[in-house]
């Protein structure tokens, strides 16, 4: 009964791979059996499939014909699957990849083939699968199906099988084929569009049954030992749990795009089909809504499918994508655990089989989780493995427990109010709906209520509270609409109205509902039991705030609407039950509201206009009768009329008597300024009596200060003014004569004089009329004056009667009045005429008499001093020497008003003299007068001229009057200088001793002179000396370096005798100290240098402050530099015996101090060898000859010291100059000192060494060490580093390369100066460019060290090769190293490969075909010719591989 390998020879390798019946079995564990249907609508639905049919066949077929006597034992019974969607190969690997599928990479799929698929194994061992051409077996035990050949002949068991079922012989496997004959049109001879899925039954079959099937074997669990799923089923069970599954079979399709049709058929009595059908809207122009709605039909007899049809109708919401709000953590964990956001509602609005309703979470399909909601549910959860509870652990990072968090509290409430949002328009908005008509509003409204949620399982308690907080920023309840009843909209929570205590008479309906219903607002009739959750889930949240229809409510609508009553409460009626409810905190203070009576516009005024009740000042008042007749003031009085009812008046009463409020009683000042604004012309004569009768009645008792204002009393000229004028004013019997010198300034200041007969018989006027006074009068003027809000002018009369009446008045006048007085511009001033101007008291100076100003003209802010004893109390200032100087004086000689001298002179002397004694003996001004002596210009120089502090010399310094001969300006006046000594100012003055800057000033002066050619030679140099005679006395003056080269100011000796004239140099007449050296050492240096004169020669103190002056010493490049010219130049003409002499001496004198310098320390040696060989340009060795012969003057280096006592006379050295030898070695002579020794050479490297170095390097790819300069780039890979010369060297193809192709494919590294060549362009060779290199390193062919270094790049990839073909890594890379050397023309190295191939016996019958493919591309003719000759002589052997030669070619 087992068949031939030939006869199998058509399957293909077809299995679930892993360890895989312990895998299978733990995921059994984890899933009910039941669930298979599910598993498989998923399935079905993911493939795209529209039809889904499970049926149970009960037939047994044949066992002769099958693939092997196990499966034999798999003929029985079998659970039939069947989509209309055809398997894709993606599907079939997806099939074998157990636990993966493809929901991983692909997450609109449900769960395709994943874990669920493997449920089949619950009832079978060999389940099978026919979609398209193939027909699929898995058998994860390896124990049923038969084995198969591998390349090399081996018998292997496999785990599966998949083959084209039209290749297979009926003859052959008819038995095994004709299971699946006759589903769906499936004949098993042509494609098959759609899947069948066969699940042959793990049973124990019935004798009768086993005896009609011819059966002859072990049963299935006979044949499976326990099985995969250890359980055996009967027919009775697997009906049993087809006909439970119908209820989820009615939903099932609610969440799924695809699926249309469920059919089931238990192969005897039960045969059901369920439909879905989408019912399209009525109107295809209304506008969109956010969900479905589909009809469900069930018939439970197909055959008859007209008869006991249950249908039912859904709205059903679904939602694709993320909340905008979710936060990144969310997005993040859904792409790593491949979830998607999808989610769902499905509410059931219409049924004909009055079946109770129990409402389930959907993950796509229905699961047995209950939610207690009135819809069901459905999102992506994250499940247990057995599908029955939500997973995630309660620990705060479980990433499932915190998915399922976000769909519910996120997802879910957003898809149930958008379902929400359809349900409204097809109860309310829908033409035919009964929400239309006032009839069925009510039972639309409670039919809208039904499917809200209002309680749910614990689980689901996190999606209650997040719908019912989401519905209070969603549109979600139904409302009227603002001005009728219809059309009806959908408010969110925090815009609607719930009804509440108030009761809105019904005649008021009308008017009272659409009012409250403005603004966005409306009122919504909510069941009780769905607004007691509302009210209790918001009541919880600070910031959920609900409406409802109280007197709060009402008093915010006002709010809102202000005017609301002035325009729409026109009856007492409508009045009196709106004020009720807006008074309600007035009158019951106790009651606790939300919403006060302030704010309201409640108050309503005579002139018909309503005003608001605020807290606070009082703006509106409830006037007396008496009050109300005599003004007009309707804009603020109250219309107590209004406050009818008992509830009203106590409410008035109360806000009068609370005084807290902006209503009140009218206050008398109110009444005051109201009669005046309404009488501006003043009050006729009858208002006049009547205002007297009223202010005698109603103030009799009572001050009267309120109606100061009134212009109600009549003044002598028979004008009206105001009753406070009569406390100010003047009777006008009985005035002194004096009085009327005034009578035009009193008329200018509004003081009122009046008769007192016309109302002294009224209570105000006893007391309130005080007698005439001097002082009363003065009084008057002053504050009337003083309160002007113009300036008024006092004539000289006038300003003369002031002054009288203030001197009559001064021992009575207080010291505050006398400060008002000082105000009065009645004042006369120092030097004025009578046309100056007057001047108030307290804005002016009077002197005090320690000092005058007459000899410095007027001052218009200087009082004169005849009534200088009355001036302090009015606030005048006493003038102040520091004032009087710096304010009134120094200003007038700036400005060139006054001239310093003669009496002016006098007189300002005097004026300094009080500034140094107030400087000396008073305390309080001493800062004051500090000051002005620190920075006022008011010093006087010779000229007159005036001057700040530190800017005038002392007088009588030899030095400056020397040098400032010819500017008085910057000497100070003698006899000021005389002043300021006798008080110790004279440090105010400069001098030489204590201005250390006077001294630099000097020599800046001198200086600038030294370079002027305009100034006179002479007294320059007279100046020069002085200073340098001050400074030789006084070497710290000035605090400066007087040896900087800068200080040009010393004269240099001009005067010179031989033979210091010859070639002396050129030099400016005058010169730095530190440029001077001392007289007496002229002969070492006269044409280097210039001289101090024999008169100006640096003193003792001088030298000790600048101890770098040149007395004696000498620098030695400037004794260098004279050598150099006497020789040269002087001595060739010095022949006399006595200039020879002479020349001898100076030149000993020179090399003395050459001598003493580099003997001093090895420093000045080594710096006098350098700067002679700079300077020095001829000999200067003289050998006591004549100096005009050439042969007397020696180089250093013809000097030689001891190597020979022999010396010729010619080289001899004069014996004085022995102990210059050091310096001269030095310098170039020699001294030669033979020594004997020898040189030990260290080992050479050996031979082949840098080689084995490069080598290690390049292996090591060590660029640092390796020093390697070039890096090549590939597509995939590291980079490899070399030597650019090796490479170069070893390849001409290459050396090429480098000099043609790549200079300008390549780049340098700009750190490094490295060329980098990308040859990502010749595709995937980094592995045969690595063994190229190599080979070029050590030319031969090491394999095994190429592949360990490929293994660790990672180079070779095992998944690049199929299973069947068993080339080794070995044998792959020898093939890809051979197609490089061809690329880049290596011909000895593709000698070396096809050596390796043939000689090494690589060539075996499962390759050649591919190795001769390959050396034909790389036109290896050696190679080619051995496979060619292999295959020949093999050609029996190789007849089964030929027929497969396309399979087994494999492309490097």
């Amino acid at each position: 009964m087992e068949s031939t390998l030939d006869d199998l020879n058509s399957f293909d390798p077809f299995y679930q791979q892993e360890n895989i019946v312990d895998r299978i079995k733990g995921i059994l564990n984890d899933y009910d059996p039941s669930n298979i249907f599910n598993e498989f609508l998923q399935n079905a639905s993911d493939a795209g499939a529209t039809e889904c049919h499970f049926q149970l066949d009960m037939r047994s077929f044949g066992t002769e014909k099958v693939f092997s006597d196990q499966m034999a034992a798999w003929q029985g019974p079998a659970l039939i699957i069947y989509n209309n969607a055809e398997f894709s190969d993606k599907d079939f690997e997806a099939l074998c990849k157990l636990g993966i599928g493809n929901k991983k990479d692909d997450p609109s799929k449900i769960g395709r083939h994943g874990l669920g698929f493997n449920s089949v194994y619950h009832f079978t061992d060999v389940p099978s699968i026919v979609s398209g051409p193939y027909i699929g077996f898995f058998d994860p035990q390896m124990t049923n199906l038969h084995k198969s050949r591998d390349r090399n002949g081996t018998s292997v068991a496999k785990g599966g099988h998949r083959c084209d079922f039209r290749k297979l012989s009926m003859e052959t496997f008819g038995d095994q084929l004709k299971p699946y004959m006759g589903f769906f049109g499936c004949d098993m001879r042509s494609h098959f569009k759609g899947t069948l899925f066969r699940i042959p039954l793990r049973m124990r079959p019935t004798k009768s049954s086993a005896s009609k099937a011819g059966v002859r074997f072990k049963s299935t669990a006979a044949v499976a030992g326990a099985g995969v799923g250890g359980v055996e089923w009967s027919v009775g069970q697997i009906q049993k749990m087809m006909e439970k599954w119908i209820a989820d079979a009615k939903v099932g399709m609610l969440f799924l795009k695809n699926v249309k049709t469920i059919r089931i058929s238990d192969g005897f009595k039960l045969e059901v089909m369920v439909q879905k059908e989408l019912l399209e809207p009525s109107n295809p122009n209304a506008p969109r809504l956010p969900g479905s709605v589909f009809k469900i039909d069930v018939s439970p007899n197909v055959s008859k499918p007209s008869e006991n049809v249950a249908s039912s109708q859904w709205l059903v919401c679904c939602d694709d994508a993320f909340p905008s709000d979710t936060p990144s953590p969310i997005h993040c964990l859904a792409a790593k655990r491949h979830w998607s956001p999808h989610c769902g509602v499905a509410i059931k609005f219409q049924d004909t089989d009055g079946s109770k309703f129990h409402s389930k979470l959907f993950v796509h399909l229905p699961t047995p989780i209950s939610t207690g909601l009135p819809f069901h549910i459905h999102g992506d959860f994250a499940l247990t493995s057995s599908r029955k509870s939500l997973a995630g652990s309660k620990e705060e990072e479980d990433e499932k427990r915190i998915w399922n968090s976000f769909l519910m509290e996120k997802c879910l409430p957003r898809t149930a109010i958008r379902a929400m949002e359809h349900l409204f328009a097809m109860y309310f908005l829908d033409p035919s709906s009964p929400g239309r008509s006032r009839d069925g509003f009510n039972s639309a409204t409670a039919g809208y209520f039904k499917h809200w949620p209002s309680s749910s399982t614990v689980e689901f308690q996190p999606f209650l509270k997040a719908f019912l907080c989401q519905t209070y920023f969603s549109p979600a309840f139904p409302c009227p609409g603002a001005t009728t009843v219809f059309p009806m909209q959908l408010k969110a929570g925090c815009h609607t109205i719930f009804p509440g205590p108030v009761t809105i008479p019904f005649e008021l309906e009308e008017k009272v509902v659409p009012w409250l219903s403005k603004r966005n607002r409306a009122i919504c009739i909510v069941p009780d039991p769905v607004i007691s959750v509302i009210k209790a889930e918001w009541s919880k949240q600070p910031k959920f705030s609900y409406k409802q229809v109280d007197g709060d409510f009402i008093r915010e609508s006002l709010r809102e609407s202000p005017d609301y009553i002035k325009n729409n409460m026109k009856t007492s009626a409508e009045r009196e039950w709106i004020l009720g409810w807006a008074f309600q905190p007035v009158i019951n203070p106790n009651l606790r509201v939300s919403v006060t009576s302030n704010d309201l516009q409640i108050i309503p005024l005579l002139n018909g206009e309503w005003v608001r009740l605020k807290r606070g000042k009082t703006k509106y008042y409830v006037p007396s009768q008496h009050e109300r007749d005599l003004l007009g003031a309707n804009d603020i009085l109250v219309d107590a009329d209004v406050f009818s009812t008992d509830e009203l008046r106590l409410a008035l009463k109360l806000l009068i008597e609370g005084d807290k409020h902006n209503v009140g009683s009218l206050p008398a000042e109110i009444f005051a300024t109201r009669f005046l604004k309404e009488n501006p012309s003043g009050a006729t004569d009858q208002q006049l009596k009547q205002l007297w009768d009223y202010l005698e009645v109603e103030y009799k008792s009572k001050p009267l200060h309120t109606f100061y204002n009134f212009p109600i009393l009549r003044t002598s000229c028979g004008t009206m003014a105001t009753l406070g004028k009569a406390t100010t004013g003047f009777q006008i019997s009985g005035l002194p004569t004096q009085f009327f010198v005034f009578m035009d300034l009193l008329r200018d200041l509004d003081i009122t004089v009046y008769s007192s007969e016309t109302h002294r018989s009224h209570n105000f006027f006893k007391g309130h009329c005080p007698a005439f006074s001097g002082l009363r009068l003065l009084e008057a003027i002053v504050n009337h004056w003083n309160n002007l809000s113009t300036y008024r002018a006092f004539s000289m009369t006038e300003a003369k009667g002031m002054r009288d009446l203030v001197l009559a008045c001064s021992g009575t006048i207080t010291q505050g009045f006398m400060f008002g007085i000082g105000r009065l511009p009645i004042w006369t001033t120092l030097g004025s005429t009578n046309t100056s101007p007057l001047i108030a008291a307290c804005e002016a100076y009077f002197l005090e008499g320690h000092f005058d100003l007459d000899k410095f003209g007027a001052f218009p802010t200087v009082l004169s001093p005849v009534e200088a004893p009355i001036f302090w109390p009015m606030g005048a200032t006493p003038l102040k020497v520091t004032v009087a100087l710096m304010e009134l004086v120094l200003p007038k000689f700036h400005s060139g008003v006054l001239k310093c001298d003669g009496d002016t002179r006098a007189a300002y002397l005097d004026l300094l003299l009080n500034l140094f004694m107030v400087n000396k003996l008073s305390r309080t001004l001493a800062n004051v007068a500090k000051d002005i002596i620190k920075s006022a210009p008011c010093y006087v120089a010779r000229d007159g001229s005036l001057h700040f502090r530190g800017e005038l010399f002392v007088p009588g310094e030899a030095l400056t009057e020397m040098l400032f001969a010819d500017q008085p300006n910057v000497f100070a006046d003698q006899e000021m200088a005389l002043l300021m000594a006798r008080f110790s100012m004279e440090s105010n003055l400069r001098s030489l001793s204590s201005s250390p800057d006077l001294v630099v000033h000097c020599a800046k002066k001198v200086l600038e002179e030294t370079v002027d050619a305009a100034a006179d030679q002479g007294t320059t140099r007279r100046r020069a000396v002085q200073l340098i005679q001050y400074l030789y006395k006084h070497p710290d003056a000035g605090g400066e370096d007087w040896m900087d080269p800068k200080w040009k100011v010393v004269p240099r000796e001009a005067n010179l005798e031989w033979p210091y004239n010859i070639l002396a140099p050129t030099l400016p007449p005058y010169m730095a100290f530190s440029e001077l050296v001392g007289f007496s050492i002229r002969e070492t240096a006269w044409t280097q240098c210039g001289f101090f004169p024999a008169e100006l020669q640096p003193s003792h103190a001088f030298k000790v402050r600048f101890p770098a002056v040149r007395i004696k010493t000498q620098a030695l490049p400037d004794v260098l530099k004279h050598l150099n010219v006497l020789v040269k130049d002087i001595a060739p003409t010095w022949t006399s015996t006595e200039n020879q002499h002479k020349l001898k001496s100076i030149l000993l004198k020179i090399y003395r101090i050459i001598d003493t310098y580099i003997v001093s320390s090895i420093n000045h040696q080594k710096f006098a060898v350098q700067r002679a060989t700079e300077i020095l340009k001829c000999p200067y060795i003289l050998n006591s000859k004549d100096s005009s012969d050439p042969s007397s003057w020696l180089w250093p280096n013809q000097l030689m010291f001891g190597i020979v006592d022999d010396v010729p006379p010619y080289y001899a050295v004069d014996p004085e100059l022995r102990q210059f030898r050091d310096f001269l070695l030095a310098n170039g002579a020699e001294q030669i000192e033979p020594v004997e020794g020898s040189v030990d050479v260290t080992v050479g490297r050996a031979r082949g060494h840098m080689e084995d170095l490069m080598l290690h390097f390049f292996e090591t790819q060590d660029q640092e060490a390796g020093c390697m300069d070039v890096r090549f780039k590939f597509q995939k890979g590291t980079d490899i580093w070399a030597h650019k010369f090796v490479l170069a060297m070893a390849s001409e193809f290459l050396s090429l390369k480098f000099k043609r192709d790549w200079v300008f494919d390549s780049r340098l590294t700009p750190e490094k100066g490295m060329q980098s060549i990308c040859l990502s362009s010749y595709g995937d060779i980094r592995a045969g460019f690595w063994g190229l290199l190599h080979y070029f390193y050590s030319d031969a062919l090491t394999l095994s060290n190429l592949l360990d270094k490929e293994n660790d790049q990672g180079s070779i990839d095992d998944g690049a090769l199929e299973p069947e073909d068993k080339l080794s890594k070995r044998l792959l890379y020898l093939m890809k190293l051979q197609h490089v050397a061809h690329r880049f023309e290596t011909i000895r190295l593709k000698d070396l490969i096809a050596k390796e191939l043939i000689e090494g016996k690589k060539v075996v019958h499962s390759n050649v075909f591919a190795i001769r493919g390959h050396a034909e591309r790389n036109e290896e003719e050696n190679v080619r010719d051995y496979c060619n000759k292999f295959i020949e002589k093999n050609r029996a052997r190789m007849k089964g591989l030929q027929r497969n030669q396309r399979e087994l070619l494999i492309e490097p």
